[in-house]
């Protein structure tokens, strides 16, 4: 701490002494007049003179003796001033000093706390008893709640433990297991109100999963690639800033109507052995569907493909329907086998469009319209009997010159 100044002020004492001495100035002073000039005729005159010139002398000494005063006066309130301001300063670096080490404290005893708290938690999941398990993932819910800052960490322990493999007819794993999917779900939905944890990564990737539901959800980057999910697989209303599910292999229904992913997504080498829907998604950047393979219906009705999408190699076992779907830029669909009915009806197409190699048994592509105002680069390769045609209205919307695909075989649309 700096040390405080020292000041002197002025003791009464001393104030006292002064004014007695100008005091006995000025008496001097006017005697001394006196006698100098008080003979002669004019001596009372001369007398009076004196005294008067006395008297203007002691009281120009007293103002002088009170300005002098008044100044030191005003340095004495000057110093005691600058004296609080001093004191004040030198209080608040203790108080903000006070504050500062009191705070640390309790950041290391609440740091200490929360490690202790995650410590007995994880060593709860590496029980041999189910209850535990599940008390500790109850324990790791309630610090990630609490803490905000230590919820991507817990997240990514409850999906290391999905990711561990399943012992085969355990149901008490088996119930340990949903309690963690449940868990993940119910603080990945917006409509959670404080309990949703906003920009949550989900890295699932290789887990054996059963009935997944993340319909409703909002998660950063989801990842499922080799994931086996059986079941009904739900992703109805979700919404993804990335999403992985590269060689995943669902054995149920697979629900993504009005799936969003703002950013990349990948289904690519994914296995959907029951149905799959897509109607009303939204993937608006790169999406790739490459050697995917579909057992039953395949329906991506009024899906909008933002960024670039291939579906090369796919094999599409089922029917399959792509009415009013959008594809915004490329659309690839290179060496696609479709075993079944294939529709196009309605779909547009505002960038390059590839089918070579497809393999199809019934292709309806009804009402298909495409813009025509495209570089001259852009490759443009419809399946076999089918070109552009005449000029219609663009669709809404869309901006652009369109035209209609139309039938070279039947002669019309």
């Amino acid at each position: 701490m700096a040390e405080r100044p020292q000041h002197k002020a002025l003791s009464h004492r001393a104030i006292t002494l002064a004014g007695l001495a100008l005091v006995l100035l000025g008496v001097g002073l006017a005697m001394l007049l006196v006698w100098a000039y008080g003979g002669g005729t004019d001596a009372e005159r001369n007398k009076l003179d004196a005294i008067r010139t006395a008297g203007a002398i002691v009281v120009g000494a007293g103002g002088a003796g009170a300005l002098w005063l008044a100044a030191r006066r005003q340095r004495s309130a000057e110093i005691s001033v600058q004296q609080k301001v001093h004191d004040q300063e030198q209080a608040e670096k203790a108080h903000s000093l006070n504050e500062q080490t009191a705070a640390n404290t309790r950041a290391d005893a609440v740091e200490r706390l929360v490690t202790e708290l995650y410590g007995k938690a994880v060593e709860q999941l590496g029980s041999d008893k189910a209850p535990v398990r599940m008390g500790g993932m109850f324990a790791l819910e309630r610090l990630a709640q609490n803490v905000p800052g230590q919820r991507q960490t817990i997240v990514n322990v409850l999906c290391a433990y999905l990711q561990m493999r399943l012992p085969e007819e355990d149901q008490q794993e088996a119930q340990v297991r949903t309690r963690a999917q449940t868990i993940l779900i119910a603080h990945l939905r917006p409509d959670a109100g404080e309990s949703f944890w906003e920009n949550t990564d989900l890295d699932l990737s290789g887990a054996q999963l059963s009935e997944l539901d993340l319909s409703g959800c909002k998660v950063r980057h989801g990842r499922f690639g080799g994931c086996r999910l059986s079941g009904t697989t739900s992703l109805r209303r979700a919404e993804f800033a990335q999403l992985s599910c590269d060689g995943a292999t669902i054995e149920g229904e697979a629900l993504c109507d009005e799936l969003t992913v703002t950013g990349e997504s990948s289904w690519q080498q994914v296995e959907f052995r029951g149905s799959t829907r897509f109607d009303g998604a939204r993937l608006r950047g790169r999406t790739r569907f490459d050697r995917a393979a579909v057992t039953g219906q395949a329906v991506f009705a009024g899906a909008e493909f933002g960024g670039d999408v291939s579906f090369d190699g796919a094999v599409f076992r089922g029917d399959t329907r792509f009415q009013r779907a959008v594809f915004l830029r490329m659309a690839s669909f290179d060496g696609v086998g479709f075993a079944q009915q294939v529709r196009f009806t309605g779909a547009c197409f505002a960038g390059e469009v590839t089918f070579d190699g497809v393999r199809c048994t019934d292709l309806r592509f009804d009402d298909i319209t495409a813009r025509v105002d495209l570089p001259g680069a852009v490759t443009r390769a419809w399946p076999p009997g089918f070109a552009l045609g005449e000029a219609c209205p663009a669709p809404p919307d869309r901006v652009g010159e369109w035209a209609r695909l139309i039938s070279e075989t039947r002669g019309g649309r």
